[in-house]
């Protein structure tokens, strides 16, 4: 192997994205199964409380 192949070979390791090597690892050994239908985003999360209880809550610790 010549010098100038070995050098293309080492940057292409170092630029190559890590991360999804190790998925397509994981995926090619059968460990993780890609998502059957994958979303457009993280999940929607729930409201923790309503504007009304943190407004009076804020008024509460304002009051302090």
């Amino acid at each position: 192997m010549s010098r100038s192949e070995t050098l293309r070979r080492g940057i292409e390791t170092v630029q190559r994205p890590r991360a999804a090597g190790v998925f397509r690892e994981l995926v090619d050994e059968g460990l993780l199964t890609p998502a059957l239908a994958p979303g457009s985003g993280p999940p929607p999360s729930a409201p923790v409380a309503t504007l009304e209880v943190l407004m009076c809550e804020l008024d509460a610790d304002r009051a302090e």
